[in-house]
């Protein structure tokens, strides 16, 4: 599952406007995803955890959500040409 695909399925949150998933790096080397999500009245890490698996394979659910006012952008996202 690529993380757009993991943002989607946070995203069909009633109470989750906006998702970003990342890899973290774990300290054995290993990649988790970690997301952060915003929108009025966002749920806790404890719902979004448990809410997730049921829409996405346990092995691609975030390993931490962060709530936030506004997601963080990528990189290639917040770096427009003109």
């Amino acid at each position: 599952m690529e993380p757009a695909e993991i943002e989607r399925v946070l995203m069909s949150h009633p109470r989750v406007r906006e998702a970003l998933v990342l890899a973290a790096e774990q300290p054995s080397g290993a990649q988790v995803p970690v997301a952060y999500v915003a929108g009025e009245r966002v749920p806790d890490e404890a719902e979004l955890t448990e809410w997730g698996p049921a829409r996405c394979r346990a092995a691609w659910c975030p390993a931490a959500c962060s709530a936030t006012t506004t997601c963080p952008r990528r990189e290639t996202e917040s770096s427009t040409a003109t």
